[in-house]
């Protein structure tokens, strides 16, 4: 990735992000942010507040992460960056997510355990595309800017594979039902 973006906010942060940066920004009771790229500068934003009641009457918040903070493993042609999990110094998110940036070579395969009632969807950002599949399963394939969704009722392995060339791949984690007030509707 290159060049870099700007963040600029009435809470007084004036940030510069980087390649592999993440800004957590909690809007709280309320913020108003400016943004500003230089030319092919990449980014991928997500928004997530599960407690809207709640979340109105925090302070609003803003925080940079450099890439360097984030915890990453390299094994047999896969890389996993973890940016909501285990060792992440993101620490104070109220949603109940997982978020990994996964490259996998050419020909390798990633596998992901997914926990018993919970679903992964994968947003794959590089590359030709690849394959997901569980157990017994057939493989699904997907192809670049592809958005995947895998549920499960029991502990299982997801498979995901690179074909053709590199593949980046953005996995988000979260519960398959909650029990948050915003998503329950009345019957």
């Amino acid at each position: 990735m290159n060049g870099q973006g700007f963040h600029k906010d009435t809470i007084g942060s004036d940030s510069i992000l980087g390649p592999g940066d993440i800004q957590l920004m909690q809007a709280g009771s309320g913020i108003h942010h400016a943004e500003s790229v230089e030319a092919g500068f990449e980014s991928f934003q997500i928004w997530l507040e599960p407690y809207l009641n709640e979340a109105v009457r925090r302070a609003p918040t803003y925080s940079l992460f450099k890439h360097g903070q984030f915890p990453q493993t390299h094994q047999d042609g896969v890389n996993i960056k973890t940016i909501l999990g285990e060792g992440s110094p993101i620490l104070q998110l109220v949603a109940d997510a997982r978020m990994f940036d996964v490259e996998i070579q050419p020909g390798a395969s990633y596998v992901h355990r997914l926990l018993p009632n919970r679903t992964l969807a994968g947003l794959s950002i590089r590359g030709a595309g690849g394959s997901f599949w569980s157990s017994g399963q057939d493989p699904v394939l997907f192809k670049n800017k592809d958005f995947a969704i895998v549920q499960c009722e029991q502990e299982q392995d997801i498979n995901i594979r690179a074909e053709g060339e590199k593949l980046r791949i953005f996995l988000i984690e979260i519960p398959s039902s909650v029990d948050y007030p915003l998503y329950k509707k009345a019957r």
